[in-house]
């Protein structure tokens, strides 16, 4: 698994708890810090597959505030999509603006979330 290797370093640890703090209570935007979470992601160790996906970086913030963010798998998300008749800019990496197609799709559900979205 991507991110138990990723964590399993002092240094991939320190990097990755310090860097999801910022992403949950961290000063600046909420597209901002979402950013920064993706790159620190980006930045931890690995050794054969990748750490920075959609999944990762989208659930420690849903299971922590769970009426600010979403979890967002690619795969579902763009079956919904189509199902309201639009496309998700998906990419191989986590993108701001997928995330703002999506909770524009959403709805009232996630007020806080589409204010994120609108700074990214």
């Amino acid at each position: 698994m991507a991110l138990r290797d990723a964590v399993k370093s002092v240094r991939g640890a320190q990097l990755f708890a310090e860097g999801l703090f910022d992403f949950l209570y961290g000063p600046g935007t909420a597209g901002g810090r979402f950013e920064g979470w993706c790159h620190t992601v980006g930045q931890l160790p690995r050794k054969q597959t990748r750490v920075l996906t959609w999944p990762v970086v989208t659930v420690f913030g849903f299971m922590a505030q769970p009426k600010t963010h979403i979890f967002l798998k690619p795969n579902a998300m763009r079956a919904a999509a189509r199902l309201y008749g639009a496309t998700l800019p998906m990419s191989p990496g986590p993108l701001g603006q997928a995330i703002l197609v999506f909770l524009n799709l959403s709805g009232p559900c996630t007020v806080t979330s589409r204010i994120c979205a609108q700074e990214i």
